[in-house]
């Protein structure tokens, strides 16, 4: 019987940190390979929901490293503006899952993966937002109502780190257009906080 597809990707994550090189280097070539499997992505996110409140040294170990890995993934493969050409692991499909997954996820897993997820929602979001990704406005709104400070300081160094590119874009109406559509976005809410 084959092993589970999640059991295998925590044990070579794991064995990434091994001080025996051989080791380290077989999981690297296993994590490599696994980017061609299109539910690649969504195992990552698995795995670091599975273990985002375990306080075992290990599993924060193994999340912090899943989330880099995904984070490295996204940076990595989500430039490529066709996702359907036979070079991307990234499929049309898994794009739409992931940033369905996204804000989520962040806003439940500890300081050190919201990190990591921030980083790769902002490279996301240079490429998508607002055409590509018209629910991340709506979803970033309703999760900036939590209570919880640490994930409220989160989202906003993440929509602070999205709206940067406003803040220098050659002046267009394309990119008037975008600038009023987050305004009378966030407008309420920011008045608010």
């Amino acid at each position: 019987m084959a092993e589970d597809p999640l059991s295998s990707l925590r044990s070579a994550l794991l064995q990434t940190q091994s001080p025996d090189s051989s080791v380290r280097k077989q999981a690297e070539k296993f994590l490599k390979e696994m980017e061609n499997i299109p539910n690649y992505p969504n195992l990552l996110n698995t795995l670091i929901e599975r273990y985002a409140n375990s306080t075992n040294i290990e599993d924060k170990n193994l999340r912090t490293l899943a989330a880099i890995v995904f984070k490295n993934l996204i940076k990595e493969h989500w430039s490529n503006d066709d996702p359907d050409t036979m070079y991307n692991v990234l499929s049309k499909e898994s794009r739409e899952v992931i940033k369905g997954r996204m804000l989520h996820i962040m806003c439940t897993v500890p300081p050190e993966v919201q990190r990591q997820y921030s980083e790769a929602l902002v490279i996301i979001s240079k490429h998508d937002f607002p055409n590509k990704w018209p629910t991340l406005l709506p979803d970033l709104v309703t999760q900036l109502n939590s209570q919880d400070i640490t994930i409220l300081h989160s989202l906003l160094l993440t929509a602070n780190s999205i709206l940067k590119r406003f803040r220098f874009g050659f002046k267009s109406d394309e990119l008037f257009n975008e600038l009023s559509y987050v305004l009378k976005g966030l407008q309420e809410l920011l008045l608010v906080l």
